[in-house]
């Protein structure tokens, strides 16, 4: 088991992942010197880029672009405990007002280092076209926790039907991430279905960016509370990462080949 387990190693990855914890480690290190919790830039960067690093290395010798979207999918999971339950707990900890919010933020950006550095992953290892409906299905999972902290922020004022909306996205996030992994795995690029459902990916990703672009957006100005200006923002994101992924869909269906005529 042992050796069937480490035979799955890829011995050329080996330096480059050896290198590359180093690195990580030694940013984080310097990070923690430079106390970056309590606003320091330089180190804030280091804390950023070492656990990007740190991720990315510990995938490495493997160089497989599913494990890189696990990790994705673990770190989104994590994120949404951390929003739903885990900050519950640190106030019940009474840590205090610094520590607390340091640890919680600290927590946060932790998990959004460990996707991009799934992202990266999926970039470097998927090979030719299948990097297109891995990059996707990242991206669409990407919006999943943004659309999830409209969910849980707490605004007494909001209407029913906008809270509903964005569980309702969010489960078509999930739905098209699926999808574009799907497509990407199976890798039947010359297949009739691949095709229609990168269109009905595309199709369905314009529509949902030209509604969070309009109607949400106006929908929350009906709603007279500061809180909505964040809010509005952070539809406004979500809905040019459905676009961004909406011409990735395209631009996959058009590097589709033809099926050599026999």
């Amino acid at each position: 088991m042992k050796n069937h387990f480490l035979s799955r190693f890829d011995a050329r990855n080996i330096w480059k992942t050896t290198i590359y914890f180093v690195i990580a480690v030694l940013l984080i290190t310097i990070s923690f010197i430079r106390e970056y919790y309590k606003g320091d830039g330089l180190g804030f960067l280091m804390f950023v880029i070492g656990f990007v690093l740190f991720f990315y290395a510990m995938l490495h010798p493997w160089g497989k672009v599913s494990f890189y979207f696990i990790l994705i999918v673990i770190f989104i999971i994590l994120f949404t405990l951390l929003l739903s339950v885990g900050i519950g707990i640190l106030t019940k900890m009474q840590l205090g007002k610094d520590l607390g919010g340091a640890i919680g933020w600290s927590f946060a950006f932790v998990c959004f280092t460990a996707i991009i550095a799934g992202i990266i992953g999926i970039f470097t290892f998927a090979k030719g076209w299948q990097r297109l409906p891995y990059m996707g299905a990242a991206l669409s999972l990407l919006a999943v926790p943004i659309w999830l902290i409209t969910c849980i922020l707490p605004y007494p004022n909001l209407k029913s039907f906008l809270l509903v909306s964005n569980w309702i996205l969010m489960c078509i996030q999930l739905f098209i991430a699926i999808l574009f992994f799907s497509i990407g795995y199976i890798n039947k690029i010359e297949s009739r279905i691949t095709k229609v459902s990168l269109l009905i990916a595309a199709i369905v990703l314009i529509i949902i960016s030209m509604g969070l672009w309009g109607f949400l957006a106006t929908a929350m100005d009906t709603v007279h509370e500061k809180g909505f200006s964040l809010w509005k923002l952070i539809t406004r994101i979500c809905a040019i990462d459905e676009i961004i992924v909406a011409f990735i869909s395209l631009y996959a269906l058009l590097q589709i080949p033809k099926p050599n005529k026999v």
